[in-house]
């Protein structure tokens, strides 16, 4: 098939669905929709009391003195990293949603829209993964403290050395899976989708 045949599939009104299934469609997509930013919506509620009860927490101990320098900074550099990603997710979830389309756009128009989706989503997962990577010196540097310090013992460190690097090794991974597996092929298939209708 090449590319005037399937732009008139396209826009066939055989691939046009009858108004109750259309109506039908729409309302259990606009139903998942709602229920997936409802979830979202108490994700970021949850995350955001547990990060300013932990900020509390951190500063209720800097005023009263029971930290010193060192201290004080291992708690700003832990906290830093997951106040920066759920601004990120909070500041994505805020965003106006795009309206829908009348559904008479050309096959190049949606391909490219879908483009234009699959590169935002990739350049997501490279701050994301960005932030994970600044997250493992840092982490270093207070486990670390905390051993210095004496309220961390050597089996101890080495339990939570163990679980940190498995969570982080797991967390790479899936997010390479995502970048690597997911995006970046979907991102090749429609540059050569966009590729054969400029040629044409």
């Amino acid at each position: 098939m090449d590319l005037a045949e399937l732009q008139k599939t396209w826009k066939s009104p055989l691939n046009d669905l009858p108004a109750p299934e259309r109506t039908m469609l729409v309302t259990d997509f606009a139903r998942r929709m709602i229920r997936r930013r409802r979830f979202r919506s108490i994700w970021l509620a949850t995350t955001f009391l547990w990060l300013a009860l932990a900020t509390a927490a951190a500063a209720r101990a800097v005023v009263l003195g029971r930290t010193d320098s060192l201290e004080r900074w291992c708690m700003f550099a832990l906290l830093l990293p997951p106040w920066g990603l759920a601004i990120h997710f909070l500041r994505h979830h805020l965003r106006p949603e795009a309206g829908f389309t009348s559904g008479q756009r050309s096959v190049r128009e949606s391909v490219a829209g879908e483009l234009g989706d699959t590169r935002t989503g990739m350049r997501r997962m490279q701050w994301i993964g960005l932030l994970q990577l600044v997250m493992i010196p840092l982490l270093a540097l207070v486990v670390r403290h905390l051993h210095a310090v004496g309220k961390v013992s050597s089996r101890e460190l080495m339990s939570l050395s163990v679980f940190i690097a498995i969570v982080l090794s797991v967390s790479a991974a899936g997010m390479a899976w995502r970048y690597f597996g997911c995006l970046s092929r979907r991102r090749d298939r429609l540059e050569g989708i966009l590729r054969l209708c400029d040629e044409a």
